[in-house]
């Protein structure tokens, strides 16, 4: 495909460049090119006739285009391995169910309660309406709203550019594809590459959305100052202010690279004022903004959020050589290098490069804006690459502002197709007057030729369709508020070489209609396996000690369980198990074989659903006495425990609990007890639970990672996980507590 789609694009740069090169008397075709840029950003002495019904008949082309290529977009698409969007958008969907309130990030009761990648998503324009929308719809919702957003946004910069209204109206709706549409505009324009701009999009719609957000706020900023009257620089500075709080509150998972982004082109929309007033209106908005931030105790929050990841912890561990993080060095190659790729960028960043000294005043800015972007992620990620060698691809830093400077690639684009008309219009009698049907015929005829034969990625529907092993792990164990907790599915996938676990997953996928692993959170299934980079260092640490084998590899943000620990698994309430593999203590309830492949679904007895009462605890001070006690064949979960405090010893069973989950997210333990007693609730403790109800009650921390209740006698209590930018100190206890236990003794380095 990539051989073909480059074969594809060279044909049509030598066709465009004989046509141009007949037609160019002697001139170099580089300064025709550069005229045409500068007729395009020249606004008209006089608008067209006819021009607004132009533009709107260049719109509704733009819309036929989007939903016929989202129509084949089927939820997925295929990469370096097949992908889907299930998952992700069942994290997206987990705010709206919850109810988490807003400006905090949520504890996942589908996992341990622990952080899981922090998005609110109710707070941003296109996600929160797509949430409006019955399930079945919500994928494709979301693209749409997105589309319109990002839309809107190229409307007004090519409105801020000086752009025509139906040449602006062109140039928004081609970027706007360009960055939204799922697949498909390869097939159309032969110079874009597979997901090229739109691979965070893909993976999460939330990352297609952050970005346009964060492009919008320096688009803000850049207004400040600058428009006529107090009113309009007002309004201009509520929607920087605004954007900016979105950077902090809507996504924070992602605000390590939209934030310096902001800072860089609002630094440079500063450095080139027009005026002393516009300079002294952005200078005084941008030092307003931080003291607030400041004020607020912002950077702690980020602190305090990245802190808390397995991948900050286990640093030393999860370090990447220097040649993979030179991969993520440029956006060419952020996905596997293609020579379309390498095109499209070097055409963007030449046009900014010679437009930042050339065109209006609005476009020399921005494009000085991309330069410096551009410089900075570059230098930022190569000196990372030689020196600190942290896993962090900087390839987001590139997809997050890749829109705007492959927006110049469109303008380059818009000027050489302006020049090849007027050479065809020369060539060709009669081509002025129906250039307009040409045109559409021509593009009518490649979109039913798409729409008839391009095959959509093999994904199901959103939500998946649960075949009868997944229906019976739903009926048992899926989470609503106001349910009791019934247990966790792991998923237990022996290691196949170098082969990716979404890889794997997926060939199970088409086996079986599901692969046990991204299916179950749209389903609502807690589990047990866990994934990104908000996995907690704690949570990381027990489940590597006991469900991988020693020398496993792990990256920052994913880890493979595949190995199984009957006893550890019960104490975390592991009521089903998944696997290719047989394991033992459990009990088989069903074999799933097809195509050579055979999965097996295990039920497990006597679970700790939040009833294990232990009366033994024995105190230890690091995790490796905490897992060596754990590990030990003497220790029974329901009888005894570790901790990390001295707890009266005085304990007894107790003799009824019930657990149930409500919005929030919160827990709801209701329990009694002849004595004093200690619960073991199959989550995570944390310092950000906050406990109210029967006076007497506290948390502790219990078996290095699990939550705790004392209690005398009764209990009737509401646990509550709270952390966000107004109270996130209790994550920095968190990070003191997991440095304190010396994780990293019982985590030893990957195999490379």
């Amino acid at each position: 495909m990539l051989v073909i789609g480059t074969l594809k694009a060279l044909v049509v740069l030598v066709f465009v460049y004989a046509v141009l090169r007949a037609g160019a008397r002697g001139r170099p075709l580089i300064a025709e090119i550069e005229e045409a840029v500068a007729g395009l950003l020249a606004p008209a002495s006089d608008a067209p006739r006819g021009e607004k019904h132009r533009a709107a008949a260049a719109l509704a082309v733009v819309a036929i285009v989007f939903v016929v290529l989202l129509a084949k977009f089927g939820g997925g698409m295929v990469a370096k391995w097949p992908f889907d969007q299930f998952w992700h958008q069942a994290m997206v969907d987990y705010d709206a169910l919850w109810r988490t309130p807003l400006l905090t990030i949520a504890g996942n009761v589908l996992y341990q309660f622990d952080i899981r990648s922090p998005v609110t998503s109710h707070l941003m324009p296109a996600l929160g309406l797509s949430e409006l929308f019955p399930p079945t719809w919500r994928v494709a919702a979301s693209y749409g709203l997105l589309f319109g957003e990002t839309v809107l946004l190229f409307w007004l910069i090519g409105m801020t550019f000086g752009l025509r209204l139906v040449p602006r109206t062109i140039f928004a709706g081609l970027a706007g594809l360009m960055a939204v549409i799922p697949v498909g505009i390869d097939k159309i324009v032969w110079f874009f590459p597979v997901n090229f701009f739109t691979t965070q999009t893909l993976l999460a719609t939330w990352w297609g959305e952050a970005p346009m957000l964060a492009l919008a706020t320096a688009l803000a900023f850049y207004w400040v100052g600058g428009c006529n009257g107090v009113v309009r620089n007002a309004l201009c500075v509520l929607a920087f202010a605004l954007g900016v709080g979105l950077a902090v509150f809507a996504y924070p998972a992602g605000a390590v690279y939209f934030v310096p982004l902001i800072g860089v082109y609002c630094a440079v929309f500063l450095a080139t004022s027009r005026s002393r007033d516009e300079a002294i209106w952005k200078l005084s908005v941008g030092g307003v903004v931080a003291v607030i931030l400041l004020a607020l105790q912002v950077p702690r929050f980020f602190l305090n959020l990245y802190g808390y990841t397995f991948g900050s912890i286990f640093f030393a561990q999860v370090r990447e050589p220097a040649t993979a993080l030179i991969n993520s060095t440029f956006m060419i190659d952020a996905r596997g290098f293609d020579p379309r790729a390498a095109f499209v960028f070097f055409v963007s960043i030449a046009a900014a490069v010679v437009l930042a000294s050339r065109g209006t005043v609005a476009v020399r800015r921005f494009a000085m804006g991309i330069v410096v972007c551009e410089i900075a992620i570059v230098v930022a990620s190569s000196a990372n690459a030689v020196t600190v060698r942290a896993p962090l691809l900087f390839a987001y830093a590139e997809v997050a502002h890749s829109a705007l400077w492959g927006a110049f690639f469109v303008l380059v684009a818009m000027a050489v197709a302006t020049l090849v008309d007027r050479r065809l219009a020369g060539f060709m009698p009669g081509f002025a007057e129906h250039r307009g049907a040409m045109y559409g015929g021509a593009l009518a005829i490649v979109l039913v030729l798409f729409a008839v034969f391009s095959q959509p990625p093999p994904i199901f529907d959103y939500p998946p369709k649960a075949p009868p092993a997944l229906e019976k792990l739903a009926r048992d164990l899926s989470l609503a508020p106001g349910m009791a907790f019934r247990g966790k599915v792991a998923t237990i996938y022996a290691r196949d070489g170098v082969t990716p676990f979404e890889a794997k997953a997926f060939d199970y996928r088409a086996a079986f209609g599901t692969d046990f692993y991204s299916d179950l959170l749209p389903l609502h299934i807690p589990s047990l396996n866990q994934s990104q980079t908000w996995t907690s260092p704690l949570t990381f640490a027990l489940l590597y000690r006991f469900f991988a084998r020693d020398g496993d590899r792990f990256e920052k943000n994913f880890f493979w369980l595949d190995r199984f620990d009957g006893k550890v698994a019960r104490l975390l309430g592991v009521s089903a198990v998944v696997s290719d593999t047989e394991i033992g203590g459990g009990r088989l309830t069903e074999t799933l074989s097809r195509d050579g492949r055979t999965l097996r679904v295990y039920r497990l007895d006597d679970v700790n659903l939040g009833q294990y009462s232990p009366t033994n605890v024995s105190r230890i001070s690091t995790a490796e006495q905490a897992v060596r006690a754990i590990a030990s064949e003497s220790f029974d979960p329901k009888r005894d425990a570790v901790i990390e405090e001295g707890v009266p010893g005085d304990l007894v069973p107790a003799q009824s609990v019930s657990l149930t989950l409500q919005t929030g997210p919160v827990l709801h333990v209701r329990a009694t007890s002849t004595g004093r007693s200690l619960l073991v609730l199959p989550f995570e403790f944390s310092h950000c639970l906050n406990l109210s109800g029967s006076a007497g009650a506290r948390l502790i921390p219990v078996n290095l990672q699990q939550l705790g209740l004392l209690f005398d006698k009764q209990a009737d209590v509401v646990i509550e996980y709270r952390f966000g930018v107004f109270d996130s100190r209790c994550r920095g206890v968190d990070i003191a507590r997991a440095q304190a236990l010396d994780l990293g003794a019982i985590v030893h380095a990957p195999a490379r």
